[in-house]
């Protein structure tokens, strides 16, 4: 009843978990309510009457609590994370694989279906964190699993012609958005070429969605010589505009492209001079690697003004 209410208090004030945000107030400088949480924990493992279940639930989920710990170990070092960086001289993510394997090994035998709840307890808790909690971010070893995934995938993919029997349509699609000033909302002129693309990839495989928006781009010289320029000054002013406008346009096409059950598919929102510099320059640098567009999706040209 000493340190245990100032932990669970301590848990509760990184904001991980909301369910725990009562325990985050004090009374005097104690941690009332989390004292009595504790003491009712207490109570009820002494009305358990058995010594021997208390020990092996507390038992199994210290183990549980050290099985994470060297799982993340291995998570960090086997996706090379930048922030991972361990001092003891002679680590090896093999070490904490044996951690994890001893650690398993010592919940079965202790009790099998202690363990199995322990267990399902904590993917519940990281479930429930996922979803509800972690208002602080403090990174995450599975984020960097996806990453490093996809940077392999890419890396294998090589730029020789596919196989006529693996071909794919990997689809650039040019949409041209308009905003309505009676409803003050971006619209998409012809909606129906989404569900032609969700059609043609029954909304999977790559599909880039894309789009032009007409104005100035920022350079290097325009912010050197901001404060000499009042000309400058104002085309800036113009650049940020024209941004914030895209990153508008970005979020409208996400949202239509769900609606209409393209799940897959990424979105570019590109600030030209020109239309034609910018079909140009998104038909030559979209995609990555091995990972680009064979087919292109647009209306002509001189019907985008």
């Amino acid at each position: 009843l000493v340190g245990a209410p100032r932990l669970l208090q301590s848990v509760a004030k990184d904001d991980i978990m909301p369910i725990l945000k009562p325990f985050q107030s004090t009374f005097r400088d104690e941690p009332f309510k989390a004292l009595i949480f504790t003491l009712i924990l207490s109570e009820i493992s002494v009305l358990i009457a058995n010594f021997d279940i208390v020990t092996t639930m507390v038992s199994e989920f210290f183990l549980m609590c050290y099985l994470s710990v060297n799982l993340v170990c291995i998570l960090q070092t086997l996706l090379h994370e930048p922030s991972w960086r361990p001092r003891f001289r002679f680590y090896h993510w093999l070490l904490s694989l044996l951690g994890v394997i001893v650690c398993m090994t010592i919940m079965l035998i202790s009790s099998w279906y202690i363990a199995l709840i322990s267990l399902a307890i904590g993917v519940i808790v990281y479930i429930y964190i996922w979803y509800a909690g972690a208002n602080k971010e403090w990174g995450e070893g599975l984020k960097g699993l996806p990453m490093s995934i996809a940077h392999v995938a890419l890396s294998r993919l090589d730029d020789r012609p596919m196989h006529t029997k693996n071909f794919r349509p990997q689809i650039l699609a040019f949409i041209k958005c308009i905003y309505n000033e009676n409803q003050h909302r971006w619209m998409i002129e012809h909606e129906k070429v989404l569900d032609l693309l969700s059609q043609l990839k029954a909304g999977k495989g790559l599909i880039i969605v894309a789009t032009i928006i007409q104005g100035l781009i920022c350079c290097f010289m325009l912010i050197l010589f901001l404060e000499t320029n009042k000309k400058m000054r104002f085309n800036l002013g113009k650049y940020d505009e024209k941004r914030d406008i895209a990153e508008q346009l970005r979020h409208y096409l996400k949202e239509q492209m769900i609606t209409h059950k393209i799940l897959n598919g990424f979105i570019d929102v590109l600030v030209a001079n020109d239309v034609y510099d910018g079909i140009n320059s998104l038909m030559q640098i979209s995609g990555v690697g091995g990972f680009r567009p064979n087919t292109v999706q647009k209306r002509r040209v001189y019907f985008w003004n």
